[in-house]
């Protein structure tokens, strides 16, 4: 009499349907693909094939405990059915979002919008060379000196705004002075006087 083996076979295609077999082996060692345990349940990974061998077992032999290894496959942990089935649920669905995507754009026109600013934006990229080679940039919307730090107009900025308003160290200058003044003022209107000489720029 032949010793009867179920195989439940785990297809990475259909994770979901477990597909069983029966081998007439007596030893299921012989079956390179095939992990073979003595006892209970073994999961062995082929590729994305997961497979469930079980030896010398029958529907009355199937426990609660077997069961439980069943199920434990199906639970929400790393690298497990659950995740890679998810996986490949997340690589199809955002291939299909592109391809819907390409879909819509061509029906709707925006492809021809997109081509007209791609060439708006090599122009700008020009523009903006140009500007560069002259000193300037556009930061936000607000035009700037280029490389402040080594741009000659910064110099001439530089000189143009101490000749109209003076400089940092004139300011500092007046305060020390108008400090040491207020030591010595008559009155309060003195002081008021003094404190708005300081004030105006």
């Amino acid at each position: 009499m032949h010793t009867g083996f179920v195989i439940f076979h785990f297809d990475h295609q259909t994770p979901s349907r477990i597909r069983t077999t029966t081998s007439l082996k007596t030893d299921l060692r012989e079956s390179p693909d095939v992990c073979f345990l003595r006892s209970g349940f073994h999961v062995a990974e082929a590729g994305d094939e997961h497979k469930l061998t079980t030896t010398q077992m029958t529907n009355s032999q199937f426990s609660l405990a077997n069961r439980k290894q069943l199920a434990d496959l199906l639970a929400d942990k790393y690298d497990g059915l659950r995740y890679k089935a998810r996986q490949r649920f997340n690589r199809k669905a955002e291939a299909l979002r592109i391809s819907i995507i390409s879909e819509l754009a061509e029906k709707k026109g925006a492809l021809g919008v997109v081509r007209k600013i791609e060439v708006a934006q090599k122009s700008i990229e020009d523009l903006s060379a140009e500007l560069s080679d002259l000193g300037f940039e556009l930061s936000y919307g607000d035009l700037r000196l280029r490389d402040r730090g080594s741009n000659p107009l910064n110099k001439a900025i530089a000189t143009r705004v101490e000749k109209e308003i003076g400089t940092p160290e004139a300011i500092d200058a007046r305060f020390d002075s108008a400090q040491i003044a207020m030591m010595t003022v008559a009155s309060l209107e003195d002081a008021e006087k003094l404190l708005k000489s300081v004030s105006e720029i």
